[in-house]
Parts: structure tokens; C-alpha cells; sequence
């Protein structure tokens, strides 16, 4: 096969990679990544496509014209999945910007320093607790930090609960968008607000209330854009491994690699936490560029990039308290392929720019 098709090919399947998490969303990797190896290999050794015509008994008239019209199907899948991407965007954009505005309505006379943003979606079992928690630690601190909690499209009694138990501390989206409209709902608030940091924090009673302000108390003291609470750093508990799977930490394991691509700045012990305190700077940088699905380790991959700081501080993590968990069973595999197809797209994009 010519080298010049070969290099044709490659650089194409790179630039279509490259979209990953832009223009084509990072739920489609898996595919992605797979019409990409058959087109690729198909370059190196037309054979290939000899043999998959006589499997499904095809007339081959031309190794060419069969490639081609292979390509052009897919290119044509992939343009509409990027229409679709393109509406989804702008679908999450006006959902967090409708449930941001209901709630700096609420607070814009007596706004906080801090914001607690807290993802809630089908957590009618650890509502209650989280309240209560809340409440107990923040409630002599309510000028410098205030708890919003983003019922995030929940099918379940979440919204009946918030409305109950935190009136004013919560606002709904009118469908499931995800951890990253959740935070961009918070990021809208705090620029809003003018907060100087944004506190995420999980409904599911994994991550400690109660650390809440010593976690604030580190970004304060080291003045970084953004810390990390974290499991796995030097001086964390060893009883946080009980806290997660195998499959979990071997994912976390090969995001840690991923993220070296960006420099010594996205090192970190902990990628995956969802325990962590942005500074002013930080949120609006993600505010632009907030990546979909699960973004915490492609925040810090653009964080980095950005010449921001990051830092990690240990955090004792605690069993789900009920509900169940968002990724689990083979979502926990596909979890890692998208995260890892999203960083290496962005990787792609950033030496290129």
C-alpha cells in the first residue's frame, strides 16, 4: 500500500479523534476508536477487506470503491453525530442557565463568599442525612459559605425531599444533564454571586461534610485554583482503598497516565475525586470549556494546560451511604474509554493550537 495513503489515512483518523469531547461527543468513542482501527488497518493490508466481503458473501469490485464507500458512511454517521452533540450543548446551556437564575434570585441580597455545589440525582435515600449534615457544619458560617444542591432531572422523591427539607438551597433541572451541567449550573451561580470558590460535593454521603471547611481552609492557605480532596495522596488513610473497586482504581491508574500528556502540573494521586474546592479563576476557565459526562479529570487536564495550580491534600472517604452508584458494572469500562478518549482529543487539540 502507498505510504502517502497511509499517511492520508492516518492523519485523518487523528484529526477525527481529535474532536473527541468537541465537536463529537465522548459517549461515541468506543466506536469511534473501533472504525478507526478497522479503517486503518484496512489501509495497511487491503486484504482485510477481501476476506470481510467473502464472510458476508459481497461481489467485491473493488478493494477501493468498498473502503470508500465504508469512509463515506461513517463520515457521514459521525457529521450527525456531531449535529447532535452540537444540540445536546445547547440543550444543557439553557437547562443550567434557567436553574442558576432561580437560584441567585434567592440569594442575590445576602450573597456568600463560598458555594457548595452538590449533584443530586435519584438520592432519595442519603437526601435527609445530607441535609442535616449540612446544615449542622455550615449553618454558623452561612455568610461565608452556602450549600446549593441541583436536583439534577431525579425520577425519584428528591425533588418532594429538597422542597421540604432545604426550601432555599436547591434548584432543579428539568432533565438529567449530567455532573458537568451540574457544575455549570454552580459555575453560573458563583459568577453571579462573585464567590471566590466553588465547593463540588456528592449527595451520596461518600465524600465528608464535615471536611468541607478545612478542605476551603487548604485552597485558601496555598492559594490554588483548584484542590483536590484526595484518597490516594501521601498521608491519606489506606482504609480509602476499601472505599473503591479494583476496576475503579486500575481506571484511575490509566487516567493518571493519560494526564501525564499534560505536564507535571496534572499529576495527580487522585483524578477521579469529585471532592474539590475551584478557585475564582478556575471555574471561569472551565465555565468556558467544561467537558460533558464525568469531568474531573479532564478539568484538570485544561486546568493544567491553563498554567493554573493544583494541588492535592489527603481526605478520609467514607462508604455510599444508599441509592446506587452512576457508574458501576460494565459503565465502569466505558467510563474509562470515554475519559481517556476525551484527554487524548484534547491533548490532540492543544499541540495543534
Amino acid at each position: 500500500m502507498s505510504p502517502l495513503l497511509i499517511l492520508i489515512v492516518s492523519v485523518s483518523l487523528l484529526i477525527l479523534l481529535s474532536q473527541l469531547g468537541r465537536k463529537l461527543s465522548a459517549r461515541s468513542s468506543p466506536m469511534i476508536w473501533l472504525v478507526s482501527a478497522f479503517l486503518f488497518a484496512a489501509t495497511i493490508d487491503p486484504s482485510i477487506l477481501r476476506d470481510l466481503a467473502d464472510l458476508l458473501q459481497i461481489e467485491l469490485v473493488s478493494n477501493f470503491v468498498l473502503a470508500s464507500l465504508i469512509f463515506l458512511l461513517f463520515w457521514q454517521s459521525f457529521q450527525s453525530e456531531a449535529r447532535i452533540h452540537s444540540q445536546y450543548k445547547k440543550i444543557v446551556d439553557s437547562t443550567t442557565t434557567q436553574a442558576a437564575r432561580a437560584f441567585v434570585e434567592v440569594f442575590a441580597q445576602r450573597a456568600p463568599k463560598c458555594l457548595v455545589v452538590i449533584p443530586c440525582y435519584n438520592e432519595q435515600a442519603n437526601i435527609p442525612d445530607l441535609i442535616q449534615s449540612l446544615k449542622a457544619e455550615l449553618s454558623n458560617r452561612q455568610n461565608d459559605i452556602a450549600y446549593l444542591v441541583v436536583n439534577d432531572g431525579s425520577t425519584d422523591e428528591s425533588s418532594t425531599l429538597l422542597d421540604t427539607l432545604a426550601p432555599q438551597n436547591h434548584t432543579d433541572h428539568l432533565t438529567n444533564v449530567g455532573v458537568s451541567g451540574v457544575l455549570q449550573t454552580g459555575f453560573k451561580v458563583a459568577k453571579k454571586l462573585k464567590c471566590t470558590h466553588v465547593i463540588q460535593c456528592d449527595a451520596d454521603g461518600q465524600h465528608p461534610i464535615e471536611e468541607i471547611p478545612t478542605l476551603l481552609s487548604q485552597a485558601q492557605a496555598n492559594q490554588s485554583d483548584l484542590t483536590i480532596g484526595s484518597r490516594f495522596v501521601t498521608g491519606a488513610p489506606q482504609a480509602n482503598h476499601a472505599s473503591t473497586t479494583r476496576l475503579r482504581r486500575f481506571g484511575s491508574s490509566l487516567i493518571r497516565v493519560t494526564l501525564a500528556l499534560f505536564g507535571p502540573k496534572a499529576a495527580v494521586a487522585d483524578p477521579t475525586s469529585g471532592f474539590r474546592v475551584y478557585g475564582e479563576k478556575a471555574y471561569e476557565v472551565l465555565l468556558k470549556n467544561l467537558p460533558e459526562d464525568y469531568p474531573e479529570p479532564e478539568s484538570i487536564a485544561i486546568l493544567a494546560s491553563k498554567s493554573l495550580s493544583i494541588h492535592e491534600t489527603p481526605i478520609m472517604m467514607k462508604p455510599r451511604q444508599g441509592g446506587v452508584s452512576s457508574i458501576s458494572g460494565v459503565k465502569q469500562a466505558s467510563y474509562m474509554i470515554k475519559v481517556i478518549s476525551a484527554l487524548f482529543g484534547l491533548r490532540l487539540r492543544s499541540i495543534w493550537k
